[in-house]
């Protein structure tokens, strides 16, 4: 007798950009859930703020997010820079970051066991990489953790902000309250997404629907967002991934079939 699929009934709201939510919805919907587009987030390239000209003089550039990845190829393009006239290593923190560079046909020479910036910064302290100047593209909203952390090393940091964050104006009529109370799980990708989607419902006098849902959290700082807002976290995976959030959901909603 076929298994009912662990998310059948259930409706899941995504709060990332809609570029980015393509994956989460089919590895949803593969599990039988509803998944509802919220997107509460999105970016542009910020095109001042930094010297190009001194791209040369880095022995290391590091990523911590696709989202560097992809706008730092925009600002290579725009300044017709071709990525292989750069004299310097790379890392990226996360699995996904990591194969955004790949993709790019960029080899990754750093990358730490665990997926944050504290444990970045550590790990590369302690390898036996030489190079102490590094940067960091970044958006205006990420954490100085990892540059802090290098800094007390003596590195030489500095950090770009390459692309800016921001509420997309068109999440304001997404606040439905026919659709909110039939949600099940609401889902958070970054302390961005956490804070414009509370920002809107408050707005909109609709946080009575909150207590109702499941929530579920990528990594420990979106759910440190949430839990500044007054929520619990339900779910929060050890491997900060978008397959294994969704795994994690999955997993929650089985433990209570059994």
């Amino acid at each position: 007798m076929k298994s009912t699929p662990s998310l059948q009934g259930k409706t899941v709201v995504i709060t990332r950009a809609k570029k980015q939510s393509k994956e989460m919805k089919q590895l949803i919907e593969q599990h039988g859930g509803t998944a509802i587009e919220m997107p509460m987030i999105d970016f542009r390239l910020r095109k001042e703020g930094y010297e190009i000209s001194s791209l040369f003089d880095y022995d290391w550039i590091f990523f911590t997010s696709v989202n560097s990845v992809r706008f730092f190829w925009e600002l290579l393009q725009q300044h017709e820079i071709p990525i292989s006239s750069l004299r310097c290593r790379f890392g990226a923190v996360g699995e996904k970051t990591k194969w955004a560079l790949e993709n790019k046909g960029v080899s990754v020479d750093f990358f730490p066991t665990k997926f944050t910036g504290e444990e970045f910064g550590t790990q590369f302290v302690h390898s036996a990489f030489t190079g102490k100047r590094i940067l960091i593209p970044k958006g205006q909203l990420a954490r100085d953790v990892l540059a802090a952390t290098l800094r007390k090393f003596d590195y030489h940091v500095d950090e770009w902000i390459i692309y800016e964050t921001f509420l997309p104006t068109e999440s304001n009529h997404l606040m439905d309250p026919s659709v909110l109370k039939d949600v099940d799980v609401i889902t958070f990708t970054s302390p961005s997404t956490v804070r414009h989607f509370f920002q809107l419902l408050e707005q909109q006098h609709l946080l009575h629907f909150v207590k109702k849902w499941l929530i579920a959290c990528i990594g420990p700082v979106t759910a440190s967002e949430v839990k500044k807002h007054g929520y619990d976290v339900h779910i929060c995976p050890e491997t900060y991934t978008v397959p294994d959030l969704i795994k994690s959901i999955n997993e929650w909603y089985k433990m209570r079939r059994n």
